[in-house]
């Protein structure tokens, strides 16, 4: 009996031993989160590579790798991995010096000619991407896409030496260093391991400020400063987590506990909540939300319903909570957002009064619905499911309804729904988003002239003979023409209608004393002053 009873307590203080191991294992995992600063973000990047287009998702990207140049919030160039450049007096041809102090993060330096491989692995890979026609500003890029050249005997990338780059271009092209800065040209090794990061992080080689130490799939990213990052001096986070949060309330639930330290963008109904608090703050962003006509519609296709929209929402929308809260900066007509010197935003405390000009747009837009007996017809309004299109939608019906009569139908989709109905053409109205700056405003000019292809089915003879000028070797002031009378076609015709511009708000724990945002609209974690 004393023999069982002694095996008996060997194996219960075996599993004791076994089970402690185990704990002791998944700690190491889920090491107590207060020593993390934790930003919560609303979209984890899928994949390193270069198919990521979303800002959020590439807030981990630009943490992560490095590109030549950079921009700040006021339209900056400033220097990265390449710590100067220069530009031929005709424009065409650009040097960069790499800087010697620029690592990859297994310490070997960063040469030109890693750039140029990257580049290349660009157009090789330039099937599987959206972005690769911007790259045919530079000479032989066209001819290698369509097999006519070899890459090293045609495309105008070279290295002549290990730390100079150069580019030469078709024709000057003043936005080249600003396409530099986007996220997508951050440099990094163009492999199978970035589509797979959740598993192979720890054998990426990173060129940011920081790396990848521990991956909770499809939840939370732990990043820590890459101890070979020595371009410059940088204020950096030692323990930083990107925790993915299931939508807006969740979201501001945690910053409101203390379980998260950083939160963009918190649902507009919570705004007045935190509007006082020391951590809160309101940036300018150049995302516009626009009204898209789809003029395959029997009813949107009829200029004079689209301009009785215009006329009805234009001064109204001062009217939103969003605008009020100064959650947005209404557009007024504009497709790029003004620099105004005091930074001021357009909102309804600047306003002095607007109600005459509100009341004489009723009036005109009434006019012309009731020309066209609109309102006995229901009109259906389409948006991505979210906190802020419903409350924009909500608030279009209600304004539609109670000043000119108008029955609205509004429908809220996911990604994959609404892309369905667009396809079907089963709507009337569409709630879209576009990033517009003066740095990219001829990339959204060209949305507009895509034939068949054109959201909402815009088509427009002169206004295609104009885009098509944008992309010749006219000079500056020509150019900025073309693109003032393709604005004027668009203002006219109204494929869509401007609302207003996004701000970026942000709520900061008391951990972090600042922090601030690329001209891109991504957060430099690598520049962050804490308390």
């Amino acid at each position: 009996m004393k023999k069982k009873l002694m095996v008996l307590i060997s194996i219960l203080l075996l599993a004791t031993t076994f089970m402690s191991c185990i704990t002791i294992r998944k700690k190491s995992n889920e090491e107590d989160e207060s020593k993390y600063i934790i930003y919560a973000t609303t979209a984890m990047p899928k994949s390193l590579d270069l198919n990521e287009t979303g800002i959020r998702e590439n807030d981990l990207i630009c943490s992560l790798f490095d590109g030549l140049v950079e921009i700040n919030e006021d339209g900056t160039i400033l220097p990265s991995i390449a710590k100067a450049w220069g530009c031929t007096q005709d424009g065409i041809e650009y040097t960069f010096v790499i800087d010697d102090k620029a690592k990859w993060s297994d310490g070997k330096k960063i040469k030109a000619s890693d750039y140029v491989n990257f580049f290349k692995g660009i157009l090789d890979n330039h099937k599987n991407l959206d972005f690769y026609k911007e790259l045919y500003c530079i000479y032989g890029v066209r001819e290698y896409i369509e097999g006519k050249i070899a890459f090293e005997k045609g495309v105008a990338i070279s290295a002549p030496s290990d730390d100079k780059l150069k580019f030469r271009m078709n024709s000057k092209n003043d936005g080249f260093l600003k396409m530099l800065t986007e996220p997508r040209y951050r440099l990094r090794n163009l492999d199978d391991k970035l589509k797979n990061y959740s598993k192979e992080y720890s054998s990426i080689l990173y060129t940011g400020a920081y790396r990848i130490e521990y991956v909770a799939e499809g939840d939370k990213v732990r990043v820590v400063p890459n101890e070979n990052y020595n371009i410059r001096n940088q204020r950096l986070i030692q323990n930083l987590e990107f925790k993915l949060t299931q939508g807006d309330e969740l979201g501001f639930a945690a910053f409101n506990t203390s379980k998260i330290d950083l939160l963009l963008n918190p649902p507009v109904a919570s705004i007045s909540k935190v509007k006082n608090n020391s951590g809160f703050s309101i940036y300018p962003s150049n995302s516009l939300v626009t009204l898209v006509f789809n003029e395959q519609n029997k009813i949107a296709s009829d200029l004079e319903f689209r301009k009785g929209i215009w006329k009805a929402l234009m001064w109204e929308v001062f009217d939103s909570d969003l605008v009020k809260n100064n959650f947005k900066e209404v557009a007024l007509g504009d497709f790029v957002r003004r620099e105004k010197p005091d930074k001021s935003l357009m909102t309804n405390s600047n306003i002095t009064d607007n109600s005459k000009q509100k009341e004489i747009n009723k009036k005109q837009a009434n006019d012309i619905f009731e020309k066209l007996k609109v309102k006995s017809g229901k009109l259906n309004l389409i948006a991505v499911d979210n906190s802020e299109s419903r409350i924009l939608l909500t608030f279009i019906q209600k304004k539609l309804q109670e000043n000119n009569g108008l029955k609205i139908n509004i429908n809220f989709y996911n990604e994959q729904e609404i892309k369905n109905v667009i396809d079907s053409k089963e709507y009337t109205m569409y709630l879209k988003t576009y990033d517009v700056d003066s740095n990219n405003i001829i990339s959204f000019l060209k949305e507009w002239n895509k034939g068949e292809n054109t959201l909402g089915g815009f088509s427009d003879s002169s206004y295609s003979k104009v885009v098509g000028k944008l992309d010749s070797n006219s000079n500056k002031a020509e150019l900025m023409q073309n693109i003032a009378t393709a604005e004027g076609i668009l203002k006219e015709k109204l494929p869509f209608i401007p609302l207003y511009f996004n701000n970026v708000v942000w709520c900061k724990s008391d951990r972090i004393k600042d922090i601030s945002l690329d001209g891109n609209g991504n957060i430099l974690f690598k520049d962050v002053e804490m308390e």
